[in-house]
């Protein structure tokens, strides 16, 4: 039987992840809060395809990202200028709305 995403990403959490992370459930949905943008792929390993909105005052999509050796500890190779490249090019990700909160316009950005 194929355990769920709230099991799996408890047992990232409890595997490392506790170090740098919250995990909390809300409505049911795995939720993770970390201290720096470039820890969430620790947590992308469970997914593919997704969908991200990424609120922040710049982009964080730098053009270099590092080759992937150990899954477990990639996160720490990126950085925050360039781990929603490294979730895109690694197919965690799909598609990217960033919005600014210091932009005037406020209006979400559809990144790819």
């Amino acid at each position: 039987m194929k355990r769920n995403l709230l099991q799996k990403a408890q047992d990232l959490y409890e595997n490392g992840g506790k170090q740098f992370s919250k995990l909390l459930v809300i409505n049911n949905i795995p939720t993770v809060i970390t201290n720096n943008h470039n820890e969430n792929f620790y947590y992308w390993q469970l997914i593919s395809h997704a969908t991200t909105l990424h609120i922040d005052a710049h982009p964080d999509m730098g053009d270099w990202i590092p080759c992937r050796k150990d899954k477990k500890t990639y996160h720490q190779e990126l950085s925050i200028c360039n781990f929603l490249s490294a979730g895109v090019h690694y197919n965690h990700i799909y598609e990217i709305y960033w919005l600014n909160p210091h932009s005037r316009k406020r209006r979400l950005h559809d990144v790819g």
